[in-house]
């Protein structure tokens, strides 16, 4: 069992970011008393004769796992392809070789970090659950190289959407095209702690290495099986069964009872039926599923995320069956998210940009003074926080501006909602050269609060679609300005 862990930053990725970490992987056989020994490397066959292929996607975002609402899945994810990688391969490496883990950043501050854990079960060696394949027995070697990256949508605007994560901190662009300290991805130290290959190893059928193998796992398959697959995964399994083994890919015989001395027979030669585990924390609830999704039907729109308080026994699969119960070899697969047929992803308004420009908080908070007739942008950060206030005086000033008041240059200052959920929504329009006084924009830091304050003059923050004027709660918006 592998499990290729994108943590990206301890804190989760930033804000708009939708970065991707990319393993090669290979698990490769020779013979010993074969032709070419000992460079007879070949892909390697699991036990239902299978080519061993590690192509496939991970994915996690906020509608999958509703912030904390279903916790099983804040680190995981659901699958997302079963077979192949999501993103460009280069010619590097085929995407059906290409592990992807891929996260989103939050969309507030509030919300908790998201992670990704793709996973894969692979036995070899002794084909036991059929009997009737050959044994592969002979040398066996992982071969995992160095993560792939990249990041959707795209924020490293100066350096186009590839991420490599680092070697040195010199090998990763920072997000607006400074130094590379400033990118989030930057750190080797972090890489060592957030980008993680797992792997675990020993007999299929004593997983817990104690010396007293369960004797059987627990399941629910569907009630009723179909001709179509894509039909199959639709199916709520909801019959108890049982089998001897605990992974999803491996299953071969289910039985009415725990002693597995009943042969289950409702099922209908050559139909498709789904299947999950029927406890949350068993062996083959939370690891044998390989961390796939729960559904392949969209409840709104085209999003197939997971629905309600869905856990790990919700996780799915999908398989063909004989008339006995029994699963026909190499059928088996996840039910997977699919975002790629899913609604396009919404992105923030061309040529906004975000008050915080690499994604880390503590963000600001935007203030309408009535009486003074200004606004006021506040991060509450301490000095690590006045790069974000220089870089909007900066831009609002067209590089005139600073400690020193200079005029706001351009005829707008639209502020938007860093939510990809609400379609990056405009919250609020600052209404400039208020009673003919011309705005100047300015930026400070007071050291004894640690507080980093953009003051804006003879203006006032107009709350979108009311026209009432009011303040911000902190958030990381995009602005616009011309």
């Amino acid at each position: 069992m592998l499990d290729f862990e994108n943590k990206v930053t301890k804190n989760g990725a930033p804000q708009s970011d939708k970065p991707s970490l990319i393993w090669p992987t290979y698990l490769q056989y020779r013979n010993p008393v074969g032709a070419g020994y000992p460079d007879n490397w070949e892909d390697a066959v699991d036990v239902e004769g299978a080519t061993i292929k590690f192509g496939g996607a991970q994915t996690n975002n906020y509608s999958i796992s509703l912030n904390s609402t279903r916790p099983d899945f804040t680190e995981t994810g659901v699958t997302d392809q079963a077979a192949t990688s999501i993103s460009p391969v280069d010619n590097e490496y085929t995407a059906t070789d290409g592990m992807e883990s891929q996260s989103t950043g939050r969309a507030n501050s509030g919300d908790v970090p998201l992670f990704s854990q793709s996973s894969r079960i692979f036995v070899f060696g002794k084909d036991q659950g059929y009997n009737v394949r050959a044994d592969y027995f002979g040398d066996y070697r992982l071969v995992v190289r160095y993560p792939y990256g990249n990041n959707i949508p795209n924020s490293l605007t100066s350096f186009g959407n590839k991420i490599i994560p680092v070697l040195t901190p010199q090998g990763c662009p920072s997000q607006q095209g400074g130094s590379a300290p400033l990118s989030p991805y930057a750190s080797y130290a972090s890489s060592l702690d957030t980008q993680l290959v797992q792997l675990s190893y020993g007999d299929f059928y004593n997983p817990l290495l104690d010396g007293t193998p369960p004797s059987y796992f627990s399941y629910r398959i569907s009630s009723q099986g179909s001709a179509d697959k894509e039909n199959a995964k639709s199916f709520v399994p909801s019959q108890i069964v049982y089998a001897r083994e605990w992974s999803f890919r491996y299953v071969t015989q289910l039985y009415n009872d725990p002693e597995l001395s009943s042969l289950y027979n409702n099922t209908t030669n050559l139909s498709f039926y789904s299947y999950s585990s029927s406890e949350d924390n068993s062996l083959n609830g939370k690891y044998g599923n390989e961390m796939s999704n729960t559904t392949n039907t969209a409840l709104t729109g085209s999003d197939r995320a997971p629905v309600g308080s869905a856990s790990n026994e919700n996780r799915r699969w999908v398989a063909q069956f004989d008339g006995g119960g029994k699963k026909m070899a190499q059928t088996a697969e996840p039910v997977t998210y699919d975002q790629e047929n899913v609604a396009p992803v919404i992105t923030p308004p061309t040529g906004s940009l975000q008050l915080n420009t690499f994604g880390s908080g503590p963000y600001p908070q935007i203030i309408n003074n009535v009486s003074g007739d200004s606004v006021t942008i506040i991060w509450l950060g301490g000095a690590s926080q006045t790069i974000f206030g220089s870089t909007l005086t900066t831009n609002l000033t067209n590089g005139l501006g600073g400690e020193t008041p200079a005029p706001f240059v351009g005829a707008f200052l639209k502020f938007y909602s860093p939510d990809q959920n609400t379609g990056f929504a405009e919250v609020s329009v600052v209404s400039l050269n208020r009673n003919s006084n011309i705005s100047n924009v300015s930026y400070i830091y007071e050291n004894t609060s640690g507080t980093v304050i953009v003051s804006i003059t003879n203006a006032q923050n107009l709350i979108s679609g009311g026209g009432s004027t009011g303040n911000l709660p902190s958030s990381n918006y995009y602005y616009d300005f011309n």
